[in-house]
């Protein structure tokens, strides 16, 4: 038997959660798509056509109707009817849909996505822990966009925090610097708080991509010249098949580098062996271009340990010899 998960619009063999989104809501059985879910009308005297009731709720009157939790959309009552109460999907924003997607092919501003990450107004609707050092947590927005949370780690030294895994400043200053470039590998990335068990947290918020593949760091198609210059230029060591990503955008399969909290190491320099420097030098035009182009002094702008501004640009003026075949 199968059902129809509606939080991601696939079918799951699974009726108690989905096996691709993990929600544990809105599950139809048999499957149906919201779309095919009839318009109820003031005088149905039950959730029609033989829809199972998903997550049934028993009413005593409408005023005790309210929104389920994990729920993008609104709850609306079909009847008055203990027990038959239907939650329906508001649908998402197109402007919003497969956002990392349209940022990639430049049809939606990255800068939107930011803004829209960390909107205030829009409160998250569903959390979840994944597996990970950090613990960070799939959060979902009311707006339709859904993005990972690393919470702030407190530390007393620059060595504890690369003991612990890093630290979540360095997925915006991984981001920040991508754009700077005019790479759009790494999934937009902003620093917000949320509200935690307790109290507000503050850490790094990154889009959520959805429908990506696990990507073979060994392979120039999914770890092409561009990504591995670029996590040189960041001293990110830690690029493996669990936090690279491969999705096919525009009929393209492209790398999306994400979990960068490693990056940016205080204190470590670049060496790199006659095949690793060949396959920078076949880097494209456009990024050997920013690379040696580009303000150095914008790396110290970025929110990274004392020690790291040093090391990157270290880092950078060995890229750039490489490059120009100086090396």
């Amino acid at each position: 038997m199968q059902f129809f998960c509606e939080t991601c619009q696939r079918v799951t063999p699974v009726r108690t959660s989905c096996i691709y989104c993990h929600d544990s809501f809105l599950i139809t059985d048999p499957p149906v798509r919201r779309r095919d879910i009839p318009t109820p009308t003031t005088n149905t005297p039950s959730h029609t056509s033989g829809l199972t009731p998903i997550n049934p709720i028993a009413l005593t009157k409408t005023s005790d109707v309210q929104t389920q939790p994990y729920s993008h959309g609104k709850t609306e009552v079909i009847s008055t009817t203990p027990s038959l109460l239907v939650t329906i999907r508001d649908p998402l924003p197109d402007r919003f849909g497969d956002a990392h997607a349209k940022v990639w092919a430049g049809t939606l501003a990255a800068s939107e996505v930011e803004k829209a990450l960390g909107d205030d107004e829009n409160l998250k609707v569903r959390r979840r822990t994944l597996a990970g050092e950090s613990q960070p947590e799939h959060v979902a927005l009311q707006n339709g966009l859904e993005g990972v949370f690393k919470k702030e780690v407190i530390e007393d030294s620059e060595v504890a925090l690369w003991e612990w895994g890093g630290t979540p400043n360095n997925e915006v200053a991984a981001y920040l610097l991508a754009k700077e470039l005019g790479l759009k590998m790494v999934p937009v990335t902003i620093w917000r708080s949320l509200q935690g068990k307790s109290s507000m947290q503050k850490g790094s918020f990154q889009l959520f991509v959805g429908g990506m593949e696990t990507g073979n760091p060994t392979s120039e198609t999914d770890y092409p010249p561009d990504a591995f210059l670029f996590d040189k230029l960041i001293g990110n060591s830690d690029r493996k098949s669990d936090n690279l990503g491969r999705k096919v955008i525009e009929d393209t399969a492209v790398p999306v580098l994400i979990d960068n909290a490693v990056a940016f190491p205080p204190n470590a320099s670049l060496a790199l062996n006659s095949t690793e420097q060949a396959k920078m030098r076949r880097a494209t035009e456009q990024l050997k271009l920013a690379v040696t182009s580009f303000n150095e002094s914008f790396i110290d702008s970025l929110p990274i340990a004392p020690g790291a501004p040093k090391s990157t640009k270290e880092r950078l003026k060995t890229i750039r010899s490489i490059l120009a075949g100086k090396l």
